[in-house]
């Protein structure tokens, strides 16, 4: 609950300034997307959860969605409070846990004074847990369910009455399981409430009337709290209405009356919210205005009424949250017709437990880095039986490897309704296309590169995954550097990490490792378990995997480590760059030099040191200047191509090299100018040629890069994609230093493009140079003016 909601929530009822009766119409659209990825996933019988992280020309939104069917038997919607009752708040993952639901959302805003209670509806099967708002003239909306499930967003009304048969006399009270104003109006708290009634803890004038079975046993004032009834309810009052209750007499027979428009045996479900943001299917506004962009709960149904949709969006971090009035237009783009806004900012959850998964999950980042505890959620129930197996899915726990290791793969069984089946393992039969392999103990393990189309087979049914096997282990490591053991002792070694020359990466189980003992230290068992031996004593266990080798330097007892440089170490591998190579090119091969406009540089060092770098850059075949280059540079270079890195979007073509300059001076794409973004993915997919050099005009990761680290991100997994296509793709980025490193077959290099301000200054003046040979590119990094 955001914080103009907490300060102003007790006297919601009572303001005229946050309620309105009308319902403006508010002209609010959505801002384009650049990008979007969306995941789904059957969590149960009807119910689906959808997650979608969407960049939009205004910033990135984290949207996850549950979408229930209405029209399924199975699946049913429920109010979610903690299990010692409505003044108690409790997260929402606990909530969906001790419950047993399959999802769950927050629920209504609520207030933390004197104790934590909604400010609204909660009602489950035709019980008021919370009572609604009175609809004239503080009425705040709620969204309520028929048996038939037919779901309305709207007002509710309710009267309460309880007779005092004894004395022939009503009384109405004002609240159920809520707290009026300063107690001055009647209440009413049942089980639902919690254990205890409040007593003296707050006022001391607070009077309560105990009623057990329609009879009441107490009348009290100024007294510590008590146990609430089970069969029964506690009424309390102060001021007036207190000296209203305390007119009522120990065994007084009293028949309480509540009544709720619409129906209330025919309301499945109800809970309140604070704003009515999406009316038949036009954005909209009632109640609690919340500004800003925020972190906002949603739920809505879709014009059918065939369709529950419970939303999320995320607003701190990375992701920029959404206003309340366009909270509306996104729902309808989300499907919905009617949508209600539920309580916000650090209130919004959602948590999701899948029929087939042990722990309940959050969806979700909240905004205050770990769950608030809230009065009520909504939750999502499957009762669906259990049937026959109707289909099996295949996951591997990666989509990469190298050569000759192995991937483990889970198989798992579900039938029509996502409820698991046990599957007998050992009917399980495992084929491979596309690659050579072999299956052992549900692990695949490759023989040789290329994609591997495996697929499982149980009875009559089967499921495909795929897997992409590269060769060229050229390097691993582990985050287990040394340990300590005492004499005797064991320890369980770890799984490591392999790169190639082209900065892929992924985790190399033990068993695709060839660990060795150096000096007598110990011994490792069949389980990649090290057993020390019993006196003191150093050593190293080394592993092997292709060419990479890593160490573990050991110490047994009082000893200490090796040191590196010891010649019983054996020498560990070090990442490369498989393509930084100093190359010439050959009779039908070309060249691309990539420097920066050396402007008055001869006026520093004294001699014309620009005829120089024309010099080299002749050499070349073509040109890359960063930040442009002036006339008077250009003048005398002589390549067949010169291409100017400057503030403009720009792609040229040269033989098999495409050239495309960004401008992310602002420290971003979007930031600078959000039209490239459309360019760019437009380029990327039509790109024909082997070779692609992207020239910025600051670093993407790191120091002095991209400010939103997930636009960094989705520009790394576009030309990832790119390079799964067998593109070979160079990023060239203006810098205060020069580097090249490489991620995920991606270089980025940096080029030291800082103005030379002295002599000295030119010996970091960088030449970055490509060598293309027929298939083969290569690059490397050299001083124009070297010390001598």
């Amino acid at each position: 609950m955001n914080k103009f909601i907490r300060k102003t929530v007790a006297s919601v009822l009572l303001s005229a300034i946050l309620v309105t009766s009308s319902a403006p119409v508010i002209a609010s659209g959505l801002p384009s997307i650049i990008h979007e990825r969306n995941e789904s996933k059957h969590i149960s019988s009807g119910v689906i959860h959808e997650h979608i992280e969407r960049f939009t020309t205004s910033g990135w939104w984290n949207i996850n969605v549950i979408r229930v069917d209405l029209t399924n038997p199975y699946t049913k919607i429920q109010g979610m409070i903690d299990s010692n009752g409505l003044s108690n708040r409790n997260s929402v993952s606990n909530m969906v846990r001790n419950t047993g639901a399959v999802a769950g959302i927050n629920g209504d805003y609520f207030s933390y004074s004197p104790l934590p209670n909604s400010i609204g509806t909660l009602i489950n099967e035709g019980e008021v847990i919370s009572s609604p708002i009175e609809k004239a003239p503080y009425a705040a909306p709620s969204i309520f369910m028929n048996n038939d499930n037919k779901t309305t967003i709207g007002y509710m009304d309710r009267s309460i009455k309880v007779l005092n048969k004894t004395q022939g006399r009503n009384i109405s009270p004002y609240t159920i399981n809520r707290i009026p104003d300063k107690f001055l109006n009647i209440g009413l708290i049942n089980s639902k409430w919690g254990a205890k009634s409040f007593g003296n803890r707050f006022n001391k004038d607070l009077v309560e009337v105990v009623v057990n079975n329609g009879i009441v046993t107490d009348i009290r004032v100024d007294q510590p709290a008590i146990d609430i009834p089970k069969d029964g309810y506690i009424l309390f009052a102060r001021g007036e209405n207190g000296n209203l209750l305390k007119s009522f007499k120990i065994n007084d027979e009293l028949d309480l009356d509540i009544k709720v428009t619409p129906n209330l045996e025919d309301i499945k479900f109800a809970i309140g919210g604070g704003s009515i943001i999406l009316k038949d299917g036009i954005p909209t506004l009632t109640n609690i205005h919340s500004g800003g962009n925020n972190p906002r709960t949603g739920i809505g149904v879709n014009k059918d009424n065939t369709e529950l949709i419970l939303v999320t969006i995320d607003g701190r971090g990375s992701y920029r949250g959404i206003g309340q009035k366009q909270f509306g237009s996104l729902m309808k783009d989300l499907g919905a017709y009617d949508s209600l806004n539920l309580d916000g900012g650090g209130s919004t959850t959602m948590a999701v437990k899948a029929i087939d998964d042990k722990e309940v999950t959050l969806a979700n980042s909240p905004s205050g880095g770990s769950e608030r505890r809230v009065v009520n959620g909504v939750g999502v129930y499957s009762d669906a039986p259990v049937e026959e197996l109707d289909y099996i899915e295949l996951e591997a726990d990666d989509s990469f490897m190298f050569a000759n290791t192995r991937r483990r793969l889970t198989v798992k069984g579900f039938d029509k309704h996502r409820n698991p089946i046990p599957l007998d393992s050992s009917k399980l039969n495992y084929t491979v296309e596309g690659v050579e392999g072999e299956f052992s103990n549900n692990q695949f393990i490759s023989k040789s590169t290329g994609t591997a189309n495996i697929t499982v087979n149980y009875d009559d049914k089967s499921a495909n995954s795929k897997i992409h096997v590269i060769d060229g282990i050229d390097h691993i490591d582990t985050y287990m550097k040394e340990f300590t053991l005492e004499k005797g002792g064991s320890k369980e070694l770890p799984n490591f990490n392999a790169y190639d020359g082209n900065g892929n990466r992924t985790r190399l189980f033990k068993e695709d490792v060839q660990l060795s003992v150096v000096n007598d230290i110990g011994y490792i068992d069949d389980m990649g378990i090290f057993h020390a031996n019993e006196f003191d004593s150093s050593g190293v266990i080394t592993a092997k995997a292709g060419n990479g080798v890593a160490n573990i330097f050991v110490s047994i007892g009082e000893s200490k480590h090796l040191d590196a440089k010891n010649p019983l170490v054996p020498k560990s591998s070090v990442e490369r760059d498989i393509k930084r190579v100093a190359n010439i090119k050959n009779a039908e091969g070309y060249s691309i030099g990539v420097t920066m406009d050396t402007k008055n540089l001869n006026e520093i060092v004294k001699y014309d040191a620009t005829s120089n770098v024309k010099k080299e850059l002749n050499q070349h075949d073509a040109s890359i200047f960063l930040g442009g280059a002036s006339k008077d540079f250009t003048n005398g270079i002589s390549n067949e191509l010169q291409f100017h890195s400057d503030n403009n979007y720009k792609k040229r073509k040269y033989k098999d090299i495409s050239f495309i300059n960004l401008n992310t001076s602002k420290r971003g794409i979007r930031l600078t100018d959000l039209t490239q973004w459309d360019k760019l993915q437009k380029d990327l997919n039509d790109l024909d040629t082997k070779n692609l050099i992207l020239t910025t005009s600051t670093p993407v990761f790191g120091s002095g890069g991209f400010s939103d680290i997930k636009e960094a991100e989705l520009f790394h997994e576009l030309l990832r994609e790119a390079s799964k296509k067998g593109i070979n793709v160079f990023v060239v980025q203006r810098h205060n230093q020069t580097n090249s490193q490489t991620k995920d077959g991606i270089r980025y290099i940096n080029l030291n493009s800082s103005n030379i301000i002295n002599a000295e200054g030119i010996n970091n003046l960088p030449i970055l140079e490509f060598v293309v040979n027929g298939s083969d590119i290569s690059f490397q990094i050299r001083p124009l003016f070297p010390k001598k």
